[in-house]
């Protein structure tokens, strides 16, 4: 069983996430904009950034090594559980995000 992470992420600044080949985002409540970029270097140009929304139960599952950008929407708050060996790397002020607690 993979662990499991869970943040609550406010605001529109996002927090940035490293996923690994095989980690899973899910979106727990509320709704979170993701902006995933391919982490490796020398990936297809025209590949280079994909946006879209994550509702509650709504997830991605990384095939590659990806690099997301996460941020809550509407002016509420998002929560997120990211499965697998992924971290935050960075929160980009003035996000305010709690981690919540491991393998939930």
């Amino acid at each position: 069983m993979k662990p499991s992470l869970r943040w609550r992420i406010e605001g529109r600044a996002p927090i940035v996430i490293r996923l690994a080949a095989g980690d899973q985002l899910r979106c727990v409540q509320g709704l979170a904009w993701v902006t995933q970029a391919p982490a490796k270097p020398g990936h297809d140009p025209d590949r280079s950034c994909d946006d879209f929304v994550l509702g509650p139960r709504a997830r991605l599952s990384a095939a590659e090594p990806l690099t997301c950008f996460v941020s809550a929407l509407c002016g509420k708050p998002a929560w997120i559980v990211v499965s697998g060996t992924a971290h935050a790397v960075a929160t980009l002020p003035p996000c305010s995000t709690q981690p919540l607690e491991a393998n939930a």
